[in-house]
């Protein structure tokens, strides 16, 4: 699959996993798109559903991040 090929391709990289939890609507995805450079819908009248992944590679510093974008608390 895409990602042991990917890992093994960068095996002297330091990984990175990053999430944003808290309250529906409050800008996890907007923060993690910033932080990232990720891609993580956001609109002012939807949610995200279930937890997304997206992964950023920073050649020059040698870093992979895994960027998790999850469902807001009390989402229903």
């Amino acid at each position: 699959g895409l990602l042991p090929s990917l890992l093994s391709k960068y095996a002297d990289f330091k990984v990175i996993p990053v999430s944003a939890s808290g309250e529906q609507s409050v800008g996890k995805s907007f923060l993690l798109n910033h932080l990232g450079g990720a891609m993580f819908d956001v609109s002012g009248g939807r949610q995200t559903d279930g937890i997304w992944m997206s992964i950023a590679i920073d050649v020059k510093n040698r870093l992979i991040l895994f960027l998790f974008d999850l469902e807001g608390l009390g989402s229903t």
